[in-house]
């Protein structure tokens, strides 16, 4: 590899650890929202992957079963940890698009 080549790839790196800083900072502020049980209850969970608020209708509170209850939760809880990880995925992919090149086999992170 040349001088040059060399130069334009700790660049592309540098531009790199860049963008995927600003994503992290916008995750920050991000979130993503699911109901389960038509609503019952509301989980958040914020682009770094944290549960940030749980909402329990009032009327599922003092009716229903703990165990229903609890279930409910569970599969909300990780219906939203998957859609924030597909958001938080789909921003850091679209941070370093374009620089690095799409070389086959190497399997790179964030659909490089």
């Amino acid at each position: 590899m040349d001088k040059n080549m060399m130069m334009q790839a700790m660049q592309a790196m540098q531009e790199m650890q860049k963008r995927m800083g600003e994503a992290q900072e916008k995750l920050k502020t991000m979130s993503v929202t699911h109901e389960g049980g038509n609503g019952l209850v509301k989980v958040t969970i914020s682009g770094e992957l944290k549960v940030t608020k749980i909402e329990i209708d009032e009327n599922v509170r003092k009716t229903e079963e703990a165990d229903v209850l609890e279930d409910l939760l569970i599969t909300t809880i990780n219906k939203a940890i998957e859609s924030a990880s597909k958001m938080k995925e789909q921003e850091l992919a679209a941070s370093t698009q374009g620089l690095l090149p799409n070389i086959p086999g190497m399997n790179l992170p964030f659909g490089m």
